[in-house]
């Protein structure tokens, strides 16, 4: 898209997770979560990807080593904010708007931020963010809105009221922002908060405050937008999505004896005919020939198979 860059935050730790290592890190269906809001983001051809980087930086570059990135470095985490005020010098290059992003959120669908871009370019605001309703909207901010509907603020979870945390709209972590007013905001963010940190947040109210436009687009799906923030998060959504590539893969002309028994990465390629039997793991770039078999307890990892190849037990 035309005029268009996306900053990736992906500079955390991720404390629920319980481990050393950035949570962007952690593998999902045979890739690193940040990989996959990288190519949702590359999906909607922006002109730059930056990512802010923090915990692990140098593992965390590594992760999308050969792909078209840039990085800015958070050496200490001081707020969502904070790394805006980082990335500062390279958003003063920038022009038109910039799309900024949560680099622990694998299931966004590039047509949600193409959707996101539009509905902010056509209604002429000077940010806008996506939200979406949620049954449980604990660590959540909640968006408070006027009694005319137009967005008021972003509350974060740990300043906000009882009333307030009643609210079920939240805010999702996605945003566009013009470029000139964004800068302007950001040399008046402060860190005057029950966490002391600096808010991305705080940019929508100083621009409402400035007498600028404020838009919201309410998202139907909350469990697209949702992070991973444990392992147990981890684990339900990489069952979910191997379950939807296996479906996809049967839709195509690919026969599982067991589906809720066979561990299929997403980049894993298979022509029709093939037979999988229970109990089989095909991992990373691997390719499989049409009409091969491959039967139970096979571990294949980065490899390709030819076509009509029988692949015995345990291999």
């Amino acid at each position: 898209m035309k005029d268009l860059s996306v900053l990736i935050m992906a500079a955390g730790k991720g404390t629920r997770m319980v481990s050393n290592h950035a949570k962007v890190l952690h593998i999902l269906c045979g890739m690193p979560i940040l990989r996959m809001i990288y190519r949702a983001s590359a999906s909607i051809d922006p002109e730059a990807i930056f990512v802010v980087i923090g915990q692990d930086a140098e593992r965390v570059r590594g992760a999308l080593e050969g792909l078209p990135a840039g990085f800015v470095l958070q050496q200490e985490q001081l707020g969502t904010g904070h790394a805006l005020m980082m990335a500062r010098p390279e958003i003063e290059k920038m022009h038109g708007d910039l799309l900024v992003l949560s680099g622990d959120t694998p299931r966004l669908k590039p047509e949600t931020l193409r959707d996101l871009v539009e509905h902010h370019r056509h209604s002429g605001a000077s940010a806008t963010l996506l939200t979406a309703n949620a049954e449980n909207p604990f660590a959540y901010g909640r968006v408070l809105r006027n009694a005319d509907g137009s967005i008021r603020a972003i509350i974060e979870e740990k300043d906000a009221s009882p009333e307030q945390r009643a609210i079920k709209e939240i805010n999702a972590g996605f945003y566009c922002f013009k470029i000139a007013p964004l800068l302007d905001a950001l040399g008046k963010l402060s860190n005057c908060n029950a966490q002391r940190e600096y808010y991305l947040t705080d940019l929508v109210e100083i621009q409402r405050r400035s007498g600028l436009r404020i838009e919201a687009l309410l998202h139907p799906d909350f469990e697209e937008l949702r992070g991973i923030n444990t392992r147990n998060e981890l684990a339900e959504l990489g069952k979910a999505l191997r379950a939807q590539k296996n479906q996809e893969l049967m839709a195509a002309g690919v026969t599982l004896v067991d589906p809720e028994r066979t561990y299929i990465d997403l980049d894993v390629t298979i022509q029709k005919d093939v037979t999988i039997h229970p109990m089989v793991t095909l991992e990373g770039a691997t390719r499989i020939g049409e009409g091969s078999i491959i039967h139970s307890g096979t571990r294949i990892a980065n490899s390709v198979i030819g076509p009509e190849v029988e692949i015995l037990d345990s291999c």
